[in-house]
């Protein structure tokens, strides 16, 4: 399965182009305590009704929880000011939602690194896909800035698996992003993004990395290193029973 859903947080920052010490949350999973650290100098949005928080709203989906979703601690300010003129490096940390409740054994985090290899090769029928959600993400959007953005993106192109561990498997993807510019002229940035499956606590955790195309190196490196936080930050928490995923 294509990384749909996390492709389309990339939505949010492709807007964000039009001009205009480490914290830890704790989220609960199905009774399962997980710690979520912040990499230094990022924060989640601050105001419940900022146009970044609106944008985030905007662009989740109903197949994901948010555990975290981080940006660097000015840019909320920034963008209601609009001051951000730029693309924004972020974090972001889900969980598919038929998950949360459910206990994850070691072996069926091994088919969820099986369904990202298949993930990290290119597909003919993606773009069809990735229309059908860009329509409706459009549609969210401009209810949010009270305008059509007419937001266009490429399909994501996979680059092969680049870390394949125990607990980990990541990969990273490139697309372009199409914005309208007020002068009317087009905005095109080609992104990167780095997505990040780990097995933690009996949980499968989706991270995903957001930058620049000049940033495909930093969300590698990032994303590793916010994996490993992650990891160490739940290394021997109590896992309560809970139900098993079933064969």
């Amino acid at each position: 399965m294509l990384r749909l859903s996390a492709t389309f947080r990339t939505i949010s920052v492709a807007v964000l182009l039009l001009p205009g010490c480490l914290l830890a949350a704790s989220v609960n999973l199905g009774g399962v305590a997980i710690e979520i650290p912040s990499p230094f100098g990022y924060v989640s949005p601050k105001s419940p009704n900022s146009l970044l928080t609106r944008m985030a709203r905007a662009t989740d989906t109903a197949d994901f929880k948010t555990l975290a979703d981080l940006y660097p601690a000015t840019f909320e300010e920034q963008l209601e000011s609009g001051k951000a003129q730029q693309a924004v490096r972020h974090y972001l940390a889900r969980i598919p939602m038929s998950l949360v409740a459910l206990a994850i054994e070691l072996q069926h985090f091994a088919q969820a690194k099986s369904n990202m290899r298949r993930a990290c090769v290119p597909r003919d029928d993606a773009s069809r896909a990735i229309q059908v959600e860009l329509e409706a993400a459009n549609a969210r959007i401009g209810e949010v800035l009270g305008r059509n953005p007419q937001l266009a993106i490429g399909t994501p192109v996979p680059l092969p698996i680049h870390e394949d561990t125990a607990n980990s498997i990541a990969c990273s993807f490139v697309m372009k992003v199409r914005a309208p510019a007020p002068d009317g002229s087009d905005i095109t940035e080609t992104m990167a993004f780095t997505s990040v499956d780990i097995y933690v606590s009996k949980k499968l955790l989706m991270l995903t990395v957001y930058g620049a195309a000049e940033d495909l190196e930093w969300t590698r490196a990032a994303a590793k290193d916010w994996a490993g936080m992650i990891i160490k930050a739940n290394a021997g928490a109590t896992v309560k029973a809970a139900p098993q995923v079933q064969r």
